[in-house]
């Protein structure tokens, strides 16, 4: 059975990530910001990131948190 297909035969979308990071208009800068799924400032220069690396990115390697959808308060992650 194809890992890309239900039981039915159809496309199986993969879950979405519950966290994003977002890097510059080249993708080769450093990160600018930690988002929520949720957030209304998603766009293309957004890579996937599990619960683990979003604290990760946000505690250890400074990237800032979104203004808008606050992940850090989603984290659990105390000013």
């Amino acid at each position: 059975m194809d890992p890309g297909r239900g039981a039915a035969g159809r496309r199986v979308r993969p879950s979405s990530p519950d966290w994003a990071i977002e890097y510059g208009p080249s993708g080769r800068t450093q990160p600018l910001a930690v988002h929520t799924a949720e957030c209304w400032q998603t766009n293309f220069r957004m890579r996937p990131l599990s619960r683990e690396q979003a604290l990760e990115a946000i505690t250890q390697l400074g990237v800032e948190p979104c203004i808008m959808c606050r992940p850090e308060r989603v984290l659990g992650i105390l000013d």
